[in-house]
């Protein structure tokens, strides 16, 4: 088991980053994470031998869009077990659904609050062994 656990999070919002940043730092684990403000920045990162132990994707992105950035993700054969994980501010159900056939493990709804955040990613992280 790593006792230090890697996140990259994919999000276009520079306020959503801070405040993934913030819950982050207050998890009761050692986690690094890096950002990625595109789909396109993150794929480069990615297909260059980056491998988190989870990577959190914003569905609402300009230019490639959360749904086609973890499907690229998908292709890519040593991110194979990697936990993927909507993190939207969307809860509309046509999301959920095509969640469901794009196999992400999770689907996060930005939560209104840093400690409803904090506890989300918790429970994420206490999964990833």
């Amino acid at each position: 088991m790593k006792s230090t656990k890697e996140c990259l999070l994919i999000e276009d919002d520079v306020d959503d980053q801070e405040i993934f940043k913030m819950a982050i730092d207050r998890l009761p684990f050692n986690v690094v994470c890096t950002m990625a403000s595109s789909g396109k920045d993150a794929l480069e990162t990615l297909r260059a031998g980056y491998k988190p132990d989870v990577i959190f994707i914003d569905i609402n992105m300009p230019l490639m869009d959360g749904i086609e950035c973890l499907e690229q993700i998908r292709q890519i054969p040593a991110l194979a077990g990697t936990r993927l994980c909507y993190y939207s501010t969307s809860e509309e159900s046509h999301i959920v659904a095509e969640n469901k056939v794009m196999k992400a493990d999770d689907f996060i709804v930005k939560p209104p609050t840093l400690k409803d955040l904090i506890d989300i990613l918790s429970n994420v992280f206490e999964k990833i062994k």
